[in-house]
C-alpha cells in the first residue's frame, strides 16, 4: 500500500532531522555567530577581537563557504590565524564545507521521493497491460530520479568553480570588513603572522589552501559528492525498499528472496551508483553550457538546460532500469513463473536466486569503486587529522 512507502520515508528523514541530537559521539564547537553578541555593539567588538584566541586552541577549522566568504575579512583573519599557529602539515585540519551542498540534498529529496512516488501511483494502473508498462512507468519514474541526480552535478560544478576562482585570485587587501576603522589593525596582525607579509598568506591561500580544499570538497574524480551525502538525498530510496518488499510477502519463497536482494542493492548500491553518474553528466553539461553572464539561480538553469536534464534522466534511467534491472529484477522473475523450463533454454526455475546474486552483488563492488577515496585522506570533505589530539573545533 502506498502508504508503507510514506511512512517508511517519514521514517527516514526523522532520522536525518534527529541524529545530531542522537548522536552518541559528541563534539564542543565554538560557532562564532552564535557566541559572539550580535546587538550590543561593545559586546559585539570584544568578541570578534577574541576570535583568535579560540582559533589557537582549536583542533579543526570548519568553514561554511560561500560565495561571500573570502571577501569577508573577519573570516579571512580566522583563517590566518589558524594557518600560522597549526602550520605543521597534516597536524590540524581545514575542512570546507560548502553551505550549497545542502541545496544538493533539498534538490535530491524531493526529486527521488517524487519519482518513486510517480512509480507507486503509475503501476497499480498499467500492470495489467504487461511487462512493457512496467517497463513504462519504471523509465518515467527513474528519469525523473536521475533528471534531479543532472541538476544538482550543474549546480555544484558551478560552485566548484567559482570555489576555484575565488582561492586562485584570492588577495587578502581585496576582503571588507564591518568596521572599516579595524581594517588597518587587521591586515597588520595578518602581516605580522607571515614573515613574507600578506604576499607570503596569500600565496598559502592560491597554492597550498586551494589543493588540499579542491582535492577534500570534490571528494573522488568519481563523484562530486560523498556515499553519505548522496543517501542523504535519496533517504525515499530506503521508504520505497521497504514497500518493494513488501508487495512481495504474500508470493513464494524464491520470488521474495530474488526479490530482496534486487531491492537491498537498489536502494544501497545501484540507485547512489547510477546518481553518481548521473551527477558527472551534470557536471560535463556545465563544462559545454556554462551559464551565461547573470544568470544566478537554480530556476534559470533549469529553463535553459530542460531538455538536456530530460536526456541525462533518460540516461540514467536505461542504466538503471533496461539494463540493470532486466537482468537483476526481470529475468529471475521470468525465470520462477515461465511456464516452459528452463525459461529461454538456459534458466532452470530454481536458478532464480542464484540469477539474483550474480548480477545484485557486482553492484556493491562498483558503488565502492565509485564513491572511495584515493589515499588516506579521511572521510568526506575532512582533511587528515592527527590521531589523539582533543575534540575542540571552530567554525
Amino acid at each position: 500500500q502506498p502508504w508503507e512507502f510514506l511512512v517508511s520515508f517519514a521514517c527516514g528523514v526523522s532520522v536525518l532531522l534527529f541524529y545530531p541530537v542522537l548522536a552518541l559521539r559528541k563534539k564542543l564547537f565554538f560557532l562564532d555567530c552564535m557566541v559572539i553578541h550580535q546587538t550590543d555593539m561593545e559586546l559585539k567588538m570584544a568578541g570578534i577581537k577574541a576570535l583568535g584566541g579560540f582559533v589557537v586552541i582549536s583542533k579543526s577549522l570548519y568553514v561554511m563557504w560561500d560565495s561571500e566568504y573570502f571577501s569577508r575579512l573577519w573570516c579571512v583573519y580566522e583563517l590566518a590565524v589558524f594557518r600560522a599557529i597549526h602550520s605543521k602539515p597534516g597536524a590540524r585540519s581545514i575542512q570546507l564545507l560548502p553551505l550549497r551542498t545542502s541545496v544538493a540534498v533539498l534538490i535530491l529529496i524531493p526529486a527521488f521521493f517524487a519519482g518513486f512516488l510517480l512509480y507507486i501511483i503509475l503501476f497499480p494502473t498499467v500492470a495489467p497491460w504487461g511487462i512493457y508498462t512496467f517497463y513504462a512507468a519504471a523509465m518515467a519514474a527513474s528519469t525523473v530520479v536521475f533528471g534531479g541526480a543532472a541538476i544538482v552535478g550543474y549546480d555544484f560544478a558551478d560552485q566548484l568553480v567559482k570555489l576555484d576562482e575565488q582561492l586562485s585570485s584570492f588577495d587578502v587587501s581585496n576582503a571588507e570588513c564591518f568596521a572599516p576603522e579595524d581594517r588597518a589593525e587587521i591586515l597588520e596582525k595578518i602581516k605580522g603572522m607571515y614573515a613574507g607579509g600578506l604576499e607570503e598568506f596569500n600565496d598559502a591561500v592560491r597554492n597550498e589552501l586551494r589543493d588540499d580544499v579542491l582535492r577534500a570538497v570534490r571528494h573522488t574524480p568519481y563523484t562530486l559528492l560523498p556515499y553519505t551525502t548522496l543517501m542523504t538525498g535519496i533517504v525515499a530510496a530506503v521508504g520505497f525498499m521497504y514497500f518493494g518488499i513488501s508487495w512481495f510477502r504474500s508470493t513464494n519463497t524464491a520470488t521474495f528472496v530474488s526479490f530482496s536482494i534486487y531491492m537491498v542493492t537498489f536502494s544501497s548500491a545501484m540507485m547512489p551508483f547510477v546518481a553518481a553518474f548521473s551527477l558527472r553528466r551534470g557536471e560535463a553539461l556545465y563544462k559545454r553550457r556554462p551559464p551565461p553572464d547573470g544568470e544566478t539561480n537554480l530556476v534559470q538553469a533549469l529553463k535553459r538546460n530542460k531538455w538536456q536534464y530530460l536526456k541525462i534522466g533518460l540516461e540514467g534511467a536505461g542504466i538503471f532500469i533496461l539494463l540493470w534491472t532486466s537482468l537483476a529484477f526481470v529475468l529471475p522473475l521470468a525465470t520462477i513463473n515461465a511456464e516452459e523450463q528452463p525459461f529461454l533454454g538456459f534458466f532452470p526455475k530454481d536458478s532464480a536466486i542464484v540469477i539474483s546474486l550474480v548480477t545484485c552483488i557486482p553492484g556493491f563492488p562498483a558503488a565502492f569503486w565509485t564513491f572511495r577515496r584515493a589515499g588516506r585522506r579521511g572521510n568526506g570533505n575532512r582533511v587528515e587529522v592527527e590521531a589523539g589530539e582533543e575534540e575542540e573545533e571552530i567554525i
